[in-house]
């Protein structure tokens, strides 16, 4: 998805270990979706990820940092993510970066009886 979207992987290691990503795509909105106000390019974070043993140390927002500014390089109007689950810490993180919530899409498990 990331090459077929003009997207970018960028990756941090401490010797040879992985110890966070951020893989970003660039998606450009049909017409139907512009009708809704969403812009014509946008950059998608697909999945951003820093090792539990190495968070508090600035590497999420140096990794943010760099696709964000490959994202206004290649010309998006915007920045998207999807934040699946109930997560106050990334909230508030994206909060602090300039985000806001946009879309919500909730859902609710049927119950079914055996």
């Amino acid at each position: 998805e990331v090459k077929n979207h003009k997207g970018v992987i960028y990756l941090v290691t401490q010797g040879q270990e992985l110890i966070g990503f951020i893989a970003g795509a660039i998606y450009k909105a049909t017409i139907f979706e512009q009708t809704y106000m969403i812009p014509k390019l946008t950059g998608w974070v697909l999945l951003l990820y820093v090792d539990a043993a190495y968070r508090d140390q600035k590497i999420g927002t140096e990794l943010m940092d760099m696709l964000e500014k490959y994202f206004t390089k290649k010309g998006c109007e915007n920045i998207r993510f999807e934040a699946v689950g109930s997560h106050d810490r990334p909230y508030a993180y994206y909060k602090r970066r300039g985000y806001h919530a946009w879309a919500v899409d909730m859902i609710k498990p049927i119950k079914r009886s055996s």
